[in-house]
């Protein structure tokens, strides 16, 4: 999986792209953070230019990159249950 960001006016974009080989697709999936989003689902069984498709794509991602793992923080969301809690927690 690959997956690139950039800042728009300040709102932060993403550009990701992944195979799925059991299901014979791979799959690019880009917009804003915290928005679904739009999918591009490529069929991989005959279509051998898929990866190319992917690449000129990607070549054409002016200012975007990867964040380092540095960059990330980390979000740790607490509630009390009662008791041991229930399958739907």
């Amino acid at each position: 999986m690959t997956t690139l960001y950039k800042k728009i006016d300040g709102v932060l974009h993403y550009w990701e792209t992944w195979e799925n080989a059991d299901a014979n697709e791979a799959y690019v999936h880009y917009g804003k953070i915290g928005e679904e989003g739009i999918t591009e689902t490529f069929d991989t069984s005959e279509n051998t230019e898929y990866v190319n498709q992917i690449q000129k794509m990607m070549d054409n991602l002016d200012g975007y990159g990867e964040i380092s793992d540095d960059d990330f923080q980390i979000l740790l969301i607490e509630y009390l249950v009662d008791g041991f809690g229930t399958k739907e927690d």
